[in-house]
């Protein structure tokens, strides 16, 4: 990620263009495998990349209501 960072709701956020689940669990407040079942369940939009998932920036605004 890079080191440019919002404050969204008192947290800051490293701002990046895509993320990873561990990263999206931590910015969301919950755990990575809530994450993975949301990305199965088609609740996230997420990339596969090899063998890890990316979320995009803009999916996370959209998670978090921005």
């Amino acid at each position: 990620m890079t080191t440019v960072n919002r404050n969204i709701n008192g947290t800051n956020i490293p701002t990046a263009a895509t993320y990873s689940v561990d990263d999206t669990a931590e910015i969301l407040g919950v755990c990575p495998m809530t994450v993975y079942r949301n990305i199965a369940k088609g609740d996230i939009n997420a990339s596969k990349v090899g063998r890890v998932y990316r979320i995009t920036h803009k999916t996370l605004n959209d998670l978090i209501g921005l």
